[in-house]
């Protein structure tokens, strides 16, 4: 036993941070389950989705306009939400339901849906959410705060994006259309395509999130390098695996098109990954943002927005992937750890 031994202290911290990592894991991969099959099943009886059929928690999506960088001219095209909409994103607001995966169409705020996925994957998570969220009977309007400093800034809903989040209009709809007049007027930014992920955390929270990336390190002889190596030090890949373990948002930023190799995604799309699905070779998406599920010594869990992948020699998966931390490394230079308050 380690409670008396300090000799066995270490060994039985690092095994009580791995269950850590496996708990968190397994929590967000049952979400991502969880709330497909819901939706699939109709057990919640949300309303149709955007474009008549029942709303689901994968599927569709994939514009080629999801960059982390990309701008650009969108359908900015809205669609008012009716009584039954509103009914069922009050519920979710109240914690009564939950809500399906993001599933981004050609809107090119990845950033956001994927950070908004991050925060989605945990109870903790999801409560930071509805927390910001109230329905104003008196505006007959969703009411979103969102953080400019100090500042509290109170942004009215009452429609929804037709080429956003796909689905049946969600809580998920109703934060990207507040962000979108979120940023009109309070930053120099006055277009939904295109963002950083970590000014979008601090706009949800208040609270400055966590950079790191793989540029820079020591060289040889232990000279200090300034361009990317492909790889992110020892102390920042914990930083990574215990902000995950801690069940803390964590996205993931591309700037070039990569593959990865080998890996393991959704191909029997039921929203988790398990013994029926197959490995292959997956193209990363560039200048996009993914959802960290889970990370271990060896390898990280990725959700696309997109909802699903493509593998290289054809076929469509779900959103989920599993890769080696290597191709993470190489695929992905920056990461952004968020906080809930």
């Amino acid at each position: 036993s380690a409670l008396g031994n300090p000799l066995a202290a270490g060994p039985a911290a690092a095994g009580l941070a791995s269950l850590a990592a496996t708990y968190q894991a397994l929590r967000a991969e049952v979400h991502h389950a969880a709330t497909q099959a819901a939706t699939t099943l109709g057990t919640a009886s949300p309303p149709s989705s955007q474009d008549g059929s029942q709303a689901a928690g994968s599927g569709g999506g994939g514009g080629g306009t999801g960059g982390a960088g990309a701008g650009g001219d969108w359908d900015d095209d809205t669609a008012p939400l009716d009584d039954r909409d509103i009914a069922w994103i009050r519920r979710q607001a109240d914690g009564n339901v939950s809500w399906p995966d993001v599933d981004q169409a050609t809107i090119g705020d990845c950033y956001l849906l994927a950070t908004l996925q991050a925060y989605s994957d945990t109870e903790e998570g999801r409560q930071a959410l509805r927390d910001q969220v109230r329905w104003e009977e008196s505006q007959n309007a969703f009411v979103v705060t969102f953080h400019d400093g100090d500042q509290e800034v109170e942004i009215t809903v009452r429609d929804y994006y037709t080429s956003g989040n796909q689905g049946a209009p969600s809580i998920i709809n109703i934060y990207e259309r507040a962000y979108a007049d979120y940023l009109k007027d309070h930053t120099s930014n006055n277009t939904l395509a295109g963002g950083w992920p970590g000014d979008t955390m601090r706009d949800i929270t208040g609270r400055d999130a966590t950079h790191v990336d793989t540029r820079g390190g020591e060289g040889l002889l232990g000279w200090a390098v300034f361009w990317d190596d492909d790889s992110y030090t020892d102390q920042e890949w914990e930083q990574i695996s215990e902000a995950s373990a801690k069940g803390l948002p964590v996205v993931a930023s591309t700037t070039s098109s990569e593959v990865a190799r080998n890996a393991l995604a959704d191909t029997n799309r039921n929203g988790r990954l398990d013994p029926g699905d197959s490995r292959g070779d997956y193209p990363v998406v560039h200048d996009h943002v993914y959802t960290v599920v889970s990370v271990d010594d060896e390898y990280v869990t990725l959700y696309n927005p997109w909802a699903h992948n493509d593998a290289t020699g054809g076929g469509e998966s779900g959103g989920l992937i599993r890769m080696t931390r290597e191709d993470y490394e190489r695929c992905f230079p920056d990461t952004h750890i968020g906080e809930i308050p």
